[in-house]
């Protein structure tokens, strides 16, 4: 039970830090909060009757949630369950299901929504480097994972939503919609192919910060000591990141557990910091690490998609991911989207996220509908200690090979693993929190700390 005297500390922190970061920045929930994309007051939740008629037909349901890349679970990630929502719509003259995700404060947004055309096509988008981009595909792939009908074992959700969250459905409908290019064909036909992100979005060098030794919280001069410096100078209360990294992140006798997940994330949605920065009003100096792995670990848990089944070591398939989802997802998201993909390319129980950057692959014909794949990955992975160097994040080569088997308009709809196989591929979409990820770490501290960070919005 929290005590008077803490309630009052918390008020006063909670206070102090809206006075401050009020004068200094436009302070905003990023991961969730679709308010922002009501371009008027909240007096606007008059929505026009088309609308109000369309969220009737809103229908959500409890969904079994993916599994996480997360090296360190609590028992409240372990399945655990979603909260999706479905709305049948008839605007535009274009049938259509919006499907979106409920988030833990009652918020939907863009990058975790789908729009499910009448001919087949789905719409979603996805922030790399704080960037927003819409994307339509034309293809059964399903780059989200989620049911694109309501499964017949989902749970029905009986609590509304509420009038904020029905308006933003209608904001994110006309985002998503708004999408001009089409992904035509995903395929498979014999050649020899290629995929590859943008420089700028090639993961950066990093550390990983082990949660046994070169921790986050190793000493005064850690990255999460300097933080609480900061902020005790800036609200006149710690924030009190380094005490809740050394119970939640330093417990362990696991020697693989860390923050790759939060690197390998960070690194592909958040500008390189190249420079140390010294915070004006606390004196504090953070380098270039230090700003990394304050970096890595805000994006300890952003909110992604999974594909495949984490091994955990309690009767999992260890051939799992499926090689036609894992040959979808990379022609995907790094042949047509440009983006990079994370995975955890062993198939055993310890977890070990790299990035994705580039693909080349030769695809042979074996029978109709019958075709050998072997593609080697650019996998980007991080440095071998703490550094204040900068630049493209280090890399190897693997070689994946394996059968596919189509369908007659060249759909890959099976597959068999001819080498060994990846755990699972993930990609992130936008920022997030998690009960595992360090609550002192917020947007509006990271926001605020060594240069702002534009968003589409």
């Amino acid at each position: 039970m929290r005590t008077k005297q803490s309630s009052n500390r918390h008020f006063i922190f909670t206070l102090s830090m809206t006075i401050f970061l009020s004068g200094i920045l436009c302070a905003f929930d990023v991961s969730t909060n679709t308010s922002h994309l009501v371009k008027t007051s909240k007096n606007s939740l008059n929505r026009t009757s088309a609308w109000q008629n369309e969220a009737s037909k809103i229908q959500c349901y409890s969904i079994p949630s993916s599994d996480s890349p997360v090296a360190l679970l609590k028992e409240d990630s372990i399945n655990s369950e979603e909260q999706w929502c479905y709305q049948k719509l008839a605007v535009d003259n274009n049938d259509s299901t919006l499907i979106f995700k409920i988030e833990e404060n009652h918020k939907i947004s863009p990058e975790l929504s789908l729009l499910k055309l009448k001919n087949g096509n789905i719409i979603h988008s996805s922030i790399e480097h704080g960037v927003r981009s819409i994307h339509r595909l034309q293809s059964t792939y399903n780059p989200f994972q989620v049911p694109l009908d309501p499964p017949d074992s989902a749970r029905p959700v009986s609590r509304p939503l509420t009038d904020e969250a029905v308006a933003d459905t209608e904001n994110i409908y006309h985002i998503l919609s708004s999408a001009e290019s089409t992904i035509e064909d995903l395929s498979v036909k014999v050649g020899d192919y290629s995929g590859e992100v943008p420089e700028n979005l090639i993961p950066w060098r990093g550390y990983w910060f082990p949660n046994t030794s070169g921790r986050l919280h190793d000493g005064p001069n850690s990255p999460m000591a300097k933080f609480d410096r900061m902020t005790l100078a800036r609200t006149g209360l710690s924030a009190g990141a380094f005490q809740w990294e050394t119970v939640n992140h330093g417990l362990t006798d696991l020697n693989w557990s860390g923050h790759c997940n939060g690197w390998a994330a960070a690194s592909v949605m958040f500008p390189e910091p190249k420079v140390p920065w010294t915070d004006p009003f606390s004196g504090v100096t953070f380098t270039v690490s230090d700003l990394k792995g304050i970096y890595s670990e805000f994006s300890y848990c952003p909110k992604y998609v999974f594909f495949g089944t984490r091994n955990n070591g309690r009767g999992q398939n260890p051939r799992d991911i499926l090689p036609q989802d894992f040959h979808n997802t990379i022609v995907y998201y790094i042949g047509h989207l440009k983006k990079p993909v994370l995975m955890d390319y062993m198939p055993s129980p310890p977890i070990e996220n790299r990035v994705i950057s580039r693909y080349q692959m030769k695809i042979e014909a074996l029978t109709k509908y019958t075709f050998r794949v072997d593609m080697t990955l650019t996998i980007h992975t991080y440095d071998d200690g703490k550094s204040e160097d900068t630049g493209i994040a280090k890399n190897f080569t693997r070689t994946y090979s394996y059968t596919l088997w189509t369908d007659k308009y060249g759909n890959a709809v099976d597959g068999k693993w001819l080498t060994p196989n990846p755990d699972f591929l993930w990609v992130p979409l936008t920022y997030g929190k998690c009960s595992d990820s360090n609550p002192a770490i917020t947007w509006q501290w990271v926001q605020s700390i060594y240069r702002p960070i534009e968003l589409p919005w």
